[in-house]
């Protein structure tokens, strides 16, 4: 009873005085959100000033003169209004960079984490960040791949954030072992089970998927139907050094990029483009064909100077896309086995020795059109003794 009494009366003069306290569960990290002065236990304000963003440990609160206050130190006491009251991981929000990027040829060293969170500089000062290992980027063929930071704050709370990264590389043609010279010439009519087979792995290999090859590329327009100079150069290079690898592993020679035969490729496409024809019409336009030909001093009778791929995807917008299209039809022709007749033609590898004989080493260059909502690509090669 008396034990009793003595809490009442105790609580009684605190009360009287105008003090409570109010434990808490253990002391915890926590920042200013603004400028702060120390008082003492009476409410006096102290001479010491801490600024905005400074982390604490707080131990209990307490009231003082009505107001609400975190003790920070023997006889020191901070506003509880000045203080953040949710953790770091509440208050804050990282963001993770995107198209970060990537290098196949060299697996370039990832960046530091601190350096992919874009708004690193916002969060606390003391904010670490470091790569969570069991989720590092990938490098494969795909373009795209993702990795993720881990985000312990100066309170001790923790975050992650998701990484884009955009994977860049140069594309590469690797031939399965089974795709051999002869091989697909028993295959060219007819697809045989060895080279199902083989085209079967040679569509699966990451070497043989596409991938960008620069952020130059990734950021260069293209209008197919407008393409200059520069670019249908460079894009029949491109489309040449592809082939040409394929050639080179069936112990086929080079063939070569001209600026006749780009003429030739450049009024192919114009005889598509303004007759309304392309890949659509499930054929070659061989009047459009002919007529070009003829234009360049080439005489053909038929289709003796096209390859043609063509497909319903958007229309490419950039280098990067553009590329794509062509090596997609590159790797069509090469591994899909209701096409091996033309990947005969590119490769030089047909029963008729003497057509393999005139096409060896041909003059080659590409062109485009876009019909509707249609793309066709134009792989051009000049037999020689044609012109």
């Amino acid at each position: 009873m008396k034990k009793k009494a003595i809490v009442v009366a105790a609580a009684s003069l605190l009360l009287t005085a105008g003090l409570t306290t109010t434990p808490v569960s253990a002391a915890h990290l926590t920042h200013l959100t603004r400028t702060s002065y120390i008082y003492n236990s009476k409410g006096k304000r102290l001479r010491t000033k801490l600024h905005k963003g400074k982390y604490l440990k707080v131990y209990r609160t307490k009231n003082i003169k009505g107001k609400k206050y975190y003790r920070i130190g023997k006889n020191k006491y901070i506003r509880f209004s000045n203080f953040a009251h949710l953790k770091d991981n509440e208050s804050y929000t990282p963001v993770g960079a995107e198209n970060v990027p990537l290098y196949l040829n060299n697996h370039s060293d990832l960046p530091t984490a601190k350096s992919v969170v874009t708004n690193a500089k916002k969060l606390p000062k003391g904010t670490k960040f470091a790569w969570n290992l069991a989720q590092l980027p990938e490098f494969k063929h795909n373009g795209n791949t993702t990795g993720e930071v881990k985000i312990t704050y100066p309170d001790g709370s923790k975050d992650t954030v998701q990484i884009d990264f955009r994977v860049y590389g140069t594309d590469h043609i690797k031939l399965p072992t089974d795709y051999t010279l002869t091989n697909l010439q028993a295959a060219e009519d007819t697809p045989t089970t060895v080279m199902i087979e083989a085209a079967k792995k040679g569509a699966a290999m990451d070497e043989n998927q596409f991938v960008p090859e620069s952020q130059a590329d990734d950021q260069e327009k293209v209008d197919i139907n407008n393409l200059t100079p520069k670019q249908k150069a460079r894009i029949s290079q491109f489309a040449l050094r592809i082939i040409n690898e394929a050639r080179f592993q069936i112990g086929r020679p080079d063939w070569q990029y001209t600026a006749a035969a780009q003429k030739l490729a450049d009024d192919v496409a114009h005889e598509y483009q303004t007759h309304h024809r392309g890949i659509q019409d499930e054929d070659h336009y061989v009047v459009g064909l002919e007529k070009a030909a003829k234009e360049n001093g080439i005489t053909i009778s038929g289709n003796e100077i096209e390859d043609m791929y063509g497909d319903t995807a958007a229309k490419p917008k950039t280098m990067t896309e553009l590329k794509n299209l062509v090596y997609n039809g590159i790797t069509a022709f090469l591994f899909n086995p209701q096409e091996f007749h033309h990947a005969a033609d590119i490769l030089s590898a047909h029963r008729d020795k003497n057509w393999n004989k005139i096409t060896m080493t041909s003059p080659f260059a590409i062109s485009f059109t876009y019909v509707g909502d249609w793309n066709s690509v134009h792989y051009i090669s000049i037999p020689s003794g044609k012109n």
